[in-house]
């Protein structure tokens, strides 16, 4: 449970963060726009004072539809892309499909289960990585099909950042 808690506590600060950040944006854009708080604050039909504190990361509740009509006035699109925050651990559905390929697979092989992006502070990791002599394969194992074509582009990117030579999908079938 605290763990869960420490979660939350982290996104919170994250999201002030972000908000500062999205702020002093906003700022930037409209001195370079010529425009001054008042013009900003009459364009949105809000006050000075509540421009300036969205300029400065105040406004804890500042939603998204608010900040894009305020980035729209002073000449900015706001983006949003979502990623993982940690790597979460293979569940016990994963570790069992692992192991009847890994039983399949010669006994030369060097398993190493999770392996670690070798980028600093990239928390993803490959499910498995296999290694040999002239070859590394990096193994993702799917146990639950969403969205197949965007699980097979998270793979190819873990592969192109893990350094491996091949990719090899173990997708668990259904008994029906």
């Amino acid at each position: 449970m605290g763990n869960r808690q420490s979660v939350v506590r982290e996104a919170a600060r994250f999201a002030e963060w972000v908000l500062r950040e999205v702020g002093r944006e906003l700022r930037v854009a409209r001195l370079i726009a010529g425009m001054t708080q008042g013009q900003v604050a009459g364009v949105l039909g809000t006050s000075i004072s509540h421009v300036s504190r969205v300029e400065h990361g105040l406004i804890k509740g500042a939603g998204l539809v608010a900040l894009s009509r305020h980035a729209a006035v002073v000449g900015l699109k706001p983006w949003i892309k979502l990623y993982p925050i940690v790597g979460r651990p293979l569940d016990r559905a994963q570790l069992a499909l692992f192991a009847k390929f890994r039983d399949r697979i010669a006994g030369t092989w060097r398993v190493t289960l999770e392996a670690p992006m070798p980028i600093p502070g990239d928390l993803r990791a490959a499910d498995a990585l296999l290694a040999m002599p002239g070859c590394q394969c990096m193994v993702e194992i799917i146990t639950r099909l969403a969205d197949f074509q965007a699980q097979v582009r998270m793979a190819h990117r873990k592969q192109r950042d893990i350094g491996a030579s091949r990719l090899i999908l173990v997708v668990a079938g259904n008994d029906t």
